[in-house]
């Protein structure tokens, strides 16, 4: 399966209507973990510790795994997801920046920072790695100013490029994510800025690398080595939580955000975004924010797989042709492979399917040529859709058109109109003609009769 064919065939995320009942159960389900199969049909669902966590299918979009996703939280440094990605847009990587006093003076003292120093030197590359490897406040702060020329500006680029994606229960007000009561977000609007972000392919690359070795400076003589804060993807701190597979993307910590991670993920042809918030792991060994993703990740993969559901070239429908020459119909097929994540135990026969055709289908048609479209749904949710193509070329009968136009005009009410007109006058005229024949033969008549009694009198 090809990464074209996912993106020409496959869509989720759309939901069909629902009965009432059905309108209900979902309310109930609102309050506990909710997934977007049927849960008759579904494997034992992970458990996480996690008050809000989502998991959802990176290609498509579609949720897997859902658990009080539209709370609001503080995103603390997962907020970087979205600092890079308009930075990536923005900026040029080759750039040489000088880092401002104001700038590195402005990051509160204690968080993480790669110690940048004022009058600094560096690319701007330099700093897009650090800040997304070593999560480093100071460089993400460097970056807004570069970009936008201030903090605030910034912000409002970030806030703007959040609502464009369909992120719009968030709030931004930093690139860095340190505290403030009215920086947040959602564990669901995270999912979606990462999922568009990993679309980027330089941003993809960033956020997999373990670590960064940053190139001595103008302030430095020696290289800085910066491991990455991600241990799904290193085994440098603790390898108890490397993943193999992972791929991505971006940690988060602060005292009242707690822990946060949003990570991503690929095996077997699928790959998963998660984005896991608010996180407590006091008292504990364990950090919860990469054990809930791995659980995550593991029910994901062990228990979905894309499956063919159908191949291009398959029948589905047979439709009429107006002005064809010969046979006035045509076949219409899948366009292509249509591929969907389903459950690795699903039942064909739980997949229905629904079938638009373009109205007014007129000749000549192209073999090929885009005639319809149909959706797949599995569970009373619509998994992918395909385009529905015309199996042969159909020609169209110059005849058939010429009839077909000669029947509108002829049907059509302004000939009607005519035609009455028409008939009214020469009823008309033919009533006219027969009343003067009339008064022609009753004066003819008159005539008649008074030659007779001239020629009577004369007899007299």
């Amino acid at each position: 399966m090809t990464e074209k064919n996912k993106r020409m065939c496959v869509y989720g995320g759309k939901k069909v209507k629902k009965s009432i009942v059905s309108l209900l159960v979902s309310v109930v389900l609102a309050f506990s973990c909710v997934v977007c199969f049927a849960e008759e049909n579904m494997p034992a669902q992970p458990e996480t510790e996690s008050p809000s966590v989502i998991m959802i299918e990176q290609n498509t979009g579609r949720v897997l795994y859902s658990k009080n996703a539209d709370e609001k939280v503080y995103p603390a440094s997962t907020t970087k997801i979205l600092t890079a990605l308009v930075a990536l847009e923005k900026g040029n990587l080759d750039d040489v920046i000088t880092v401002k006093a104001s700038t590195v003076n402005s990051i509160e003292a204690g968080s993480s920072t790669m110690g940048l120093l004022a009058g600094e030197q560096l690319t701007f590359k330099d700093l897009v790695y650090s800040m997304m490897i070593y999560s480093a406040n100071d460089a993400a702060a460097v970056i807004a100013d570069y970009i936008a020329g201030s903090i605030e500006g910034f912000a409002q680029m970030m806030n703007t490029r959040a609502k464009e994606l369909g992120a719009t229960n968030s709030n931004f007000v930093n690139p860095h994510g340190l505290h403030d009561d009215n920086h947040y977000t959602t564990a669901r609007d995270m999912a979606v800025i990462a999922r568009y972000a990993m679309t980027n392919p330089v941003f993809a690359d960033i956020v997999k690398t373990p670590m960064y070795r940053m190139p001595p400076t103008n302030k430095y003589t020696t290289e800085r080595i910066m491991p990455t804060t991600n241990h799904l993807i290193s085994r440098y701190r603790n390898s108890n939580y490397f993943y193999n597979g992972a791929t991505g993307i971006k940690t988060g910590y602060t005292e009242k955000a707690k822990n946060c991670l949003v990570a991503s993920a690929t095996k077997n042809n699928t790959s998963v975004i998660t984005a896991v918030m608010n996180v407590t792991n006091a008292g504990t060994k364990s950090l919860y924010s990469f054990s809930d993703t791995i659980s995550l990740f593991n029910y994901a993969f062990d228990n979905f797989a894309y499956s063919t559901i159908a191949k291009a070239g398959d029948i589905v429908s047979e439709v009429n042709v107006k002005y064809a020459k010969g046979k006035d119909y045509t076949i219409l097929t899948t366009g292509d492979d249509v591929f969907a994540l389903l459950p690795k135990n699903y039942k064909k026969e739980d997949i229905t399917t629904q079938v638009t055709i373009n109205e007014k289908i007129k000749a000549p048609v192209a073999k090929g040529e885009k005639l319809g479209t149909i959706t797949y749904s599995y569970n009373d949710e619509v998994i992918a859709s395909c385009d529905l193509v015309s199996q042969n070329d159909v020609k169209k009968s110059i005849l058939s058109l010429i009839g077909s136009g000669v029947k509108a005009v002829v049907c059509s009410w302004w000939f009607i109109i005519i035609v009455l007109l028409i008939a009214g006058i020469y009823i008309y005229l033919l009533i006219l003609r027969r009343i003067n024949r009339r008064r022609r033969r009753s004066k003819l008549r008159m005539e008649q009769k008074r030659h007779m009694e001239n020629i009577n009198i004369r007899r007299f």
